[in-house]
C-alpha cells in the first residue's frame, strides 16, 4: 500500500510541478538519443534499412507518452525513459526477429517489462560482461534488461575478477556492488 501512495504522491507532485511552469516533462524521446540509437542498430543489424528505423521511431514517438507516464508513476526520471526505450529498440531490431514490425503497444509492453539494474564497482571503470558478452559501458552504470537470469561478470586490470548471477525483474532492482581486490604484483 506504501508503494502505491508514494506513487500517487509522485504523480500528484510532478502534476502541480508542471501546471505551475515548474516542470515540463518531454513528450517525445530524445532526438539524438533516437538517432545514436539507429546508428547502432544499423551497425548491429545491417538488415535493417533507414526506412525500418523511420518507422520504428514513428511508432515510438506515438507510445512516449504513455511510457513517460507509466515509468514516471513508478518513480522513473526522464532519463530512465530514454534509456528503457533505447535498449528495448535495440532488444527488437538485434534480436532474433530483428526486420519484424511492431505497433505502440506491442512496444509499449516490452519497454514496461525492462528492468533496471545498477551496477557498481570500487575501483570504477570495471568491464562489464553480461552472459558472456561484453558491454559498451563500464561500471558505475545502469542497464535496463528483460527480466531473466544473469552471469554478470566485472574486471579490470590488475585486479581479480568478480562474478555473480543475478535475476532481474520489472522494474527497480538491488544494486550489484562489488569490491575488486588487486592482484599481487
Amino acid at each position: 500500500m506504501r508503494g502505491v501512495y508514494a506513487q500517487r504522491l509522485a504523480m500528484l507532485a510532478i502534476m502541480c510541478l508542471a501546471l505551475d511552469g515548474g516542470l515540463a516533462p518531454a513528450q517525445q524521446p530524445d532526438r539524438q538519443v533516437l538517432d545514436n540509437a539507429a546508428i547502432e542498430i544499423r551497425i548491429k543489424n545491417q538488415k535493417v534499412d533507414a526506412a525500418l528505423l523511420a518507422r520504428d521511431q514513428a511508432v515510438i514517438k506515438a507510445a512516449f507518452p504513455a511510457i513517460q507516464a507509466d515509468f514516471i508513476a513508478r518513480g522513473f526520471g526522464q532519463a530512465d525513459v530514454n534509456a528503457a526505450v533505447v535498449t528495448s529498440w535495440k532488444y527488437f531490431r538485434t534480436g532474433p526477429d530483428g526486420l519484424a514490425l511492431f505497433s505502440d503497444q506491442t512496444f509499449k509492453a516490452s519497454v514496461t517489462k525492462l528492468g533496471k539494474l545498477r551496477i557498481a564497482s570500487k575501483p570504477q571503470q570495471a568491464n562489464i560482461d553480461i552472459d558472456a558478452v561484453r558491454q559498451d559501458e563500464k561500471t558505475d552504470t545502469a542497464k535496463w534488461l528483460k527480466p531473466g537470469t544473469y552471469q554478470i561478470l566485472l574486471t579490470k586490470d590488475d585486479y581479480f575478477p568478480e562474478e555473480e548471477k543475478r535475476i532481474v525483474v520489472e522494474g527497480e532492482n538491488p544494486p550489484l556492488i562489488k569490491t575488486l581486490r588487486r592482484r599481487p604484483k
